[in-house]
């Protein structure tokens, strides 16, 4: 399976998509901006700590939507126009799916996520811009679950201090829970071109 990132063809094996595996950071997020980006819901936030890295490695992202009432919508990430590695995965227990599973597997399309990571120069270390043509959930309410995650890379180490994230348009949740997980990739092919995909970061 090929995608083509700035130009650069990224192979990997078809089928040999990674999943999250250890959580590493969790933290809830109440204090974040709502931007004017129509006709998505674009939301911001810093960290109150820092998330960690080590250079050249793989993590995964989530970002949750948190309603402290029982809700009648269930809020939904905006997927991501361009693709990078593993596709986006899902914990929804009450939809059938206890465990990591391929978005795909789970709605019969293959997507991922849009988000913005941010360094502590406040340069950007990772961007998936969104697309108008779908979402996912990625809801916590009193008595349901679901939880989305997407994949990056970390190329330099420094600090993730701020998260930018686009939702689709509905209630706002009360507060947003972000979390980072480690790669459990033991099916995983190693990209062929780390090195000229670092050489644009």
């Amino acid at each position: 399976m090929k995608f083509l990132i700035a130009g650069i063809a990224i192979c990997l094996a078809v089928g040999a998509w990674a999943v999250p595996g250890q959580l590493v950071y969790e933290e809830p997020c109440y204090n974040f901006e709502i931007f004017s980006d129509y006709p998505y819901y674009h939301f911001g936030q810093g960290l109150g700590v820092p998330f960690d890295q080590e250079a050249d490695n793989w993590y995964w992202i989530s970002i949750q939507g948190v309603f402290a009432e029982e809700a009648t919508w269930y809020w939904e990430m905006c997927v991501a126009e361009d693709y990078w590695n593993s596709e986006g995965h899902i914990i929804a227990p009450d939809f059938g799916f206890p465990d990591w599973t391929p978005i795909s597997d789970a709605s019969g399309s293959y997507m991922e996520l849009s988000f913005v990571l941010y360094g502590a120069t406040g340069a950007e270390k990772w961007r998936q811009d969104p697309s108008p043509d779908n979402g996912i959930l990625s809801t916590l309410t009193p008595t349901s679950y679901a939880e989305s995650a997407d994949d990056f890379w970390c190329f330099d180490g420094e600090p993730i201090v701020e998260i930018e994230w686009w939702g689709w348009p509905g209630p706002v949740p009360d507060y947003f829970m972000i979390r980072f997980y480690l790669d459990d990739s033991t099916t995983a092919t190693e990209v062929s071109t780390w090195s000229e995909l670092k050489q644009l970061y």
